[in-house]
């Protein structure tokens, strides 16, 4: 079975449930796990694949924001950045979940944000409606994926924790997996 069986995702748009595989079922996804919709790490992200938004929409690449907090946190990502990519909740976090991805404690976290200070002053300045508000601890992650069913593995996969917190994913590694 498969690690993304019977995870569901809701559109921010429509407020339909979905299942997460259905995204990719019959396209090619780029797709980013924000760690909070209102992270200016995540904004950051979010910029570094609108910057590619172009080549994407070329390939016939969705570019997609999931995010583990409210609807109110999610309308405020996509109402104050330049977003135009599809944006889904994930209320449960289980697509996280499903990539492994790791949930920081508390000291970690803050460990990590102290030997940022000088660029995260920078991010919040470039992201003005960045904020504190939702789940700090949980990583991130950038993956390609599609098409094909919940069985088909991402062609690339950054997971944040794997990285410096001043290290993203690389969008010319991106552009590269999808050719």
């Amino acid at each position: 079975m498969s690690a993304f069986h019977g995870v569901t995702v809701t559109s921010l748009a429509t407020k339909e449930t979905v299942e997460l595989a259905s995204l990719w079922k019959n396209r090619r996804c780029v797709i980013t796990l924000l760690r909070r919709f209102g992270c200016g790490f995540c904004h950051h992200q979010a910029q570094l694949l609108m910057d590619i938004k172009a080549q994407l929409d070329e390939k016939n690449v969705a570019l997609i924001a999931i995010g583990n907090g409210s609807e109110d946190f999610a309308r405020d990502f996509a109402d104050n950045l330049p977003w135009t990519g599809e944006v889904y909740l994930d209320s449960k976090s289980s697509v996280y979940a499903a990539l492994n991805l790791k949930r920081w404690g508390l000291m970690e976290t803050l460990s990590r944000f102290g030997k940022t200070l000088g660029f995260s002053r920078d991010l919040y300045k470039r992201f003005p409606h960045a904020n504190f508000k939702g789940d700090g601890q949980q990583s991130g992650a950038v993956f390609v994926i599609g098409p094909g069913d919940e069985s088909v593995k991402p062609v690339y996969l950054y997971k944040e924790e794997e990285g410096k917190p001043t290290e993203f994913a690389n969008p010319a590694d991106i552009l590269k997996a999808l050719q």
